[in-house]
């Protein structure tokens, strides 16, 4: 791998990389790890702010081929593959404000609403008959494989590794 294409700054995730290496060494024969972040095959780590706290992205591709390097079979999965998410379902698409505004929303008709994805049912299922959903403006929902809460789900990954 060569760091010709490294950004200004430029991050490098030493911790991700080390952790790989420990993996090779704990897999037995036959043995998978899953390891799951957000970030992308091609891309270097940038900063970003994800549960309102700063964050890096991973490079998928380095992580690749650290565990190739160490000995293991490596592929990358999107994790809404990994865990069968059904693309066609909406979920609720917000920003951290809006979400708060929503939160305080039902706190005051007594529900506390966790910092979850949400599907339209699964909004009404946790509102009960606390609150309509109906009567809640500006709720926007799009497909969950596009947009889910403020998160996008396809940048997060999973490196699936295995020792022969």
């Amino acid at each position: 791998m060569t760091i010709d294409d490294a950004p200004e700054p430029f991050y490098l995730q030493t911790g991700a990389l080390d952790m790989i290496v420990r993996i090779a060494r704990w897999l037995a024969p036959g043995g998978t790890a899953v390891v799951t972040e957000f970030g992308d095959v091609n891309a270097w780590p940038r900063l970003s702010t994800q549960l309102d706290h700063p964050e890096l992205s991973t490079h998928f591709g380095a992580l690749m081929q650290a565990a190739r390097g160490a000995g293991l079979t490596a592929n990358i999965e999107f994790v809404i593959d990994l865990l069968a998410f059904d693309r066609t379902l909406q979920g609720l698409a917000t920003t951290r404000s809006h979400f708060r505004a929503l939160r305080a929303l039902a706190a005051d008709a007594g529900v506390e609403l966790s910092k979850i994805g949400y599907t339209p049912d699964l909004l009404t299922h946790a509102l009960g008959d606390k609150l309509d959903v109906a009567q809640i403006g500006e709720l926007r929902w799009e497909k969950i494989e596009d947009r889910l809460m403020g998160l996008v789900p396809h940048e997060f990954k999973a490196l699936i590794c295995t020792r022969p």
